[in-house]
């Protein structure tokens, strides 16, 4: 059986409809993380018209999720199935 475990850090804006983040725990454990923006705590949009600030904040919230899930950017892996039948 797994073990789910639900991640919506204080840092973050709450919203009622979605977890910033999942972990499902069975054989292995893998964490699922949603799409992440550039808003901060209350929802608003951090650096309006600033690409940099925007994607700084965007890395700092998924920063956050993973950190409230026990992982790091460095645990972070992506399944490329691109052109693969």
């Amino acid at each position: 059986m797994s073990e789910r475990s639900y991640h919506n850090p204080e840092s973050l804006h709450k919203s009622p409809a979605f977890s910033h983040g999942v972990s499902v725990s069975a054989n292995a454990r893998t964490v699922y993380v949603g799409g992440q923006n550039a808003t901060d705590a209350d929802g608003m949009l951090v650096g309006e018209n600033d690409l940099f600030a925007q994607t700084v904040k965007t890395l700092e919230n998924l920063q956050a999720v993973l950190h409230d899930a026990g992982s790091t950017l460095h645990d972070v892996v992506r399944n490329d199935q691109r052109g693969r039948r």
